[in-house]
């Protein structure tokens, strides 16, 4: 198993929301289990509150600030900045 490490900027996403759906979440859910990480657990590696992630994993979340961070702690390629949904 790799050592779980933060990532190096906790901080969330300002340049908006990225979208998320069933799948991402499944791909999230796997990673999470598979290297032995909590709902808590992530919330502690990427510096959001285990609320928000509840939130996060719920059915009817379907964009999050968070993603940037959680690929980022995970190792996976980041979302392009063209994915992110820009408040108005």
């Amino acid at each position: 198993m790799k050592p779980i490490r933060k990532a190096r900027s906790a901080k969330r996403s300002t340049r908006g929301t990225y979208p998320i759906d069933a799948a991402w979440k499944a791909e999230i859910r796997k990673i999470m289990t598979e290297r032995g990480i909590s709902q808590a657990g992530l919330a502690g590696l990427i510096g959001a509150s285990p609320p928000a992630i509840v939130l996060l994993f719920k059915k009817d979340t379907t964009a999050s600030t968070l993603v940037p961070a959680i690929h980022e702690a995970f190792g996976l390629v980041p979302p392009r900045a063209t994915q992110a949904i820009r408040a108005a």
